[in-house]
């Protein structure tokens, strides 16, 4: 059945004339029987109609009046609640200036003064206007006096025209303490790892050995004693590590200090033990979080060792890694990998083979190195270059001259259409992060993917590749890839040229054999010298133009000191090759007496790239990753969409960030001592 509501404040005619109308109908009989009968009838009528009339009017006026009243009533009872509300209510106006809150407000925030007429920020500093005026923002917490408030609001338009924004906040403590509580108790899964475990064995005296390994040992329990965790060793260089985020994060803040207690273990050897850790989090079970660990510390590994890496889905933290790294990969490990490498690229039907944007000398050397391993092999095989810089200009050419034919297997990235498909081997050197690939679009196929780098492993990398041969202490792409080709069972074809490209790129990175250097990069050199390589031609191919010479000149004579040891020079005029002459001028500035750390900043491809190299005190490589770079301790870069003073300020920023670490470090470790 339907029922109409009725409107009291409508006046109802029809209530009021149905009476009249039958009065009307029983006139007009009458005034069919006697005149005098119908008149007195429509008298009557009348009398009836207006008596209808009025007591309809006088119900519609005692509905109104009522409704009135208890729209009054209401608005005292609603004025009463806001006013007594329990939890802090505040009225701003469009422009967020307090027009009245209410007193729970005053209590919760402690307003010792009126905030009538006052900014918005005066409580919610971090909230914008525009923020209080968007419909859509739902909430914002905030906290206050060890409380935790959720606040709402509420936009709505005057009678005058005028914007009125209504906030009103809950008390989420509770709430919060809980989230708070599952998540300090939530499980933590760690893996350390001794690692350089098997170098220590052997130049630690046999008699001496166990004292050393129960000593780390202990050193190891002593630390996992102390932040309340469980430690169990499954292998002679491997521990598992329980504990919760709570204690976690009492691990962080005091930098995971069992990285500089394990190198202070007595030991008579002349290889300090270090240690590295992994560290998964926040995943639902203890089997993901486990491979979250392992995963971690594949990355420190990766990364150099002697250092904590923690990770969380896609978010990783790093902690340590500011000393070389260390020495992990072996001769063993380099033949297997030549042998794997090999299957990998019989097995495909087509190679690319990528070096990273704007490539120097070890990207291209390598590239070039690896040409000839998969030319042994049979199977096509193409070098994908983004550009020829000027850094590579005279071995680029040189090359061509020598081995013309080579032009056929170089393709330069703007004529890659489409990502490399199934059946194709995309090697990548030189580099791991997936934006910095002479060919990103190639990576984001079906290939199978394989990366060869000698750099600490950072964010962005490739996620998806097979192989991942990352070794920090290798002194450069091009000794890793020199060591694969000799350790092929049948002699791999290397033409002088492409001989000397690889010993350019080991001749650049170490600074002429002074940095990063080991017994295994002098092998390697020597290996390249017995294929026929030049050292002489290689100087000629370092050459520079003297306009790069003049450059480089003007950014020494105008870099200034910005802190103790550290230089900050700037190559204002944006040309062909202006990274190379950054990172020739920072190298130079190490030569200045005193100095540890050099900067230089020039602009290249409408943004501003900075050039790092230290003497191995400084980590420039954790300054650079600070601004999005990374590199080595010694050796680091990054580029910036800002403009160079921009650019500079930022730079300063992190070195002083970076020196203020160190600071803390040491007073935390003088503290332990």
């Amino acid at each position: 059945m339907n029922h109409e509501t009725h409107n009291p404040h409508e006046f109802r005619w029809g209530e009021v004339l149905i009476v009249p109308l039958i009065a009307l109908a029983m006139t007009v009989g009458l005034f069919r029987l006697s005149p005098f009968a119908g008149l007195a009838g429509l008298v009557a009528m009348g009398f009836l109609g207006y008596h209808s009339y009025v007591r309809e009017k006088e119900t519609v006026d005692r509905a109104v009046r009522a409704i009135e009243e208890l729209d009054m009533r209401f608005d005292e009872v609603t004025k009463n609640a806001v006013f007594s509300m329990p939890f802090p209510m505040a009225v701003l106006n469009g422009e967020g200036r307090f027009l009245w809150y209410n007193a729970t407000f005053r209590d919760v925030f402690d307003i010792r003064e009126t905030l009538l007429g006052k900014a918005h920020t005066e409580i919610f500093p971090e909230l914008t206007v525009t923020q209080l005026r968007d419909k859509a923002e739902t909430q914002f917490a905030i906290d206050v006096n060890d409380c935790n408030f959720h606040f709402y609001h509420n936009v709505t338009e005057a009678r005058n025209d005028e914007t009125l924004i209504l906030l009103y906040g809950i008390d989420n403590t509770e709430d919060e303490e809980i989230r708070r509580r599952y998540l300090a108790e939530q499980t933590v899964i760690a893996v350390i790892l001794f690692d350089n475990y098997e170098e220590v064995r052997k130049a630690t005296p046999e008699q001496n050995r166990p004292i050393l390994f129960a000593l780390i040992d202990r050193k190891l329990s002593d630390f996992a004693a102390g932040y309340e965790a469980s430690l169990v060793k499954y292998e002679p260089d491997r521990y598992l590590l329980v504990t919760t985020r709570e204690w976690l994060d009492k691990m962080k803040q005091d930098k995971f200090p069992i990285l500089e207690s394990m190198r202070d273990v007595p030991h008579d050897a002349s290889v300090r033990p270090t240690c590295s850790i992994g560290v998964g989090v926040g995943l639902s079970s203890p089997a993901e979080m486990l491979d979250e660990a392992r995963q971690a510390l594949d990355v420190a590994l990766a990364r150099g060792g002697d250092q904590a890496v923690i990770k969380s889905g896609e978010d990783i933290d790093y902690y340590g890694g500011k000393n070389q790294a260390t020495q992990r990969y072996t001769k063993v490990k380099a033949r297997v990998m030549s042998n794997t490498l090999r299957s990998f690229i019989e097995q495909a039907d087509q190679v690319y083979i990528c070096g990273h944007q704007n490539p120097d000398f070890d990207a291209f050397g390598a590239s070039l190195g690896m040409l000839a391993f998969t030319e042994a092999t049979g199977v096509p095989a193409t070098i994908v270059l983004d550009s020829v810089p000027a850094a590579i200009e005279n071995l680029y050419d040189r090359v061509v001259a020598e081995l013309p034919e080579i032009r056929e297997h170089i393709v330069f990235a703007d004529a890659i259409r489409q990502p490399a498909g199934q059946g194709s081997l995309v090697i990548v050197l030189d580099n791991h992060r997936h934006d910095a690939v002479a060919a990103p679009l190639l990576l984001d196929g079906d290939a199978r993917i394989i990366i060869i780098d000698h750099h600490r492993r950072g964010s962005g990398y490739i996620q998806n590749a097979e192989i991942s041969y990352i070794e920090p202490s290798a002194s450069s792409t091009s000794e890793m890839i020199t060591e694969l080709i000799s350790y092929q069972e049948e002699e791999v074809a290397l033409p002088k040229v492409i001989a000397e490209g690889l010993l350019a790129g080991i001749t650049v990175d170490t600074k002429n054999f002074f940095y990063q250097t080991s017994t295994r990069t002098f092998e390697a050199a020597a290996y390249l010298k017995r294929r026929g390589a030049d050292s002489m031609m290689i100087k000629e191919v370092f050459k520079d133009p003297w306009d790069l010479v003049r450059y480089r000149s003007e950014i020494l004579a105008n870099a200034a000191p910005f802190r103790p040891h550290i230089m900050i020079g700037r190559f204002e005029e944006e040309i062909p090759g202006a990274t190379l002459i950054a990172s020739q001028a920072a190298d130079d500035l190490l030569g200045v007496r005193d100095i540890e750390a050099s900067f230089v900043l020039a602009r290249a491809d409408g943004k501003t790239h900075i050039s790092a190299r230290s003497m191995g005190e400084i980590s420039v490589q954790l300054i650079m990753e600070k601004l999005g770079g990374g590199g080595h301790l010694t050796a680091a870069a990054t580029r910036l969409p800002d403009d160079m003073e921009t650019a500079q300020h930022k730079l300063e920023d992190a070195i002083v960030a970076y020196l203020e670490e160190e600071e803390e470090d040491a007073s935390h470790s003088a503290e332990r001592r």
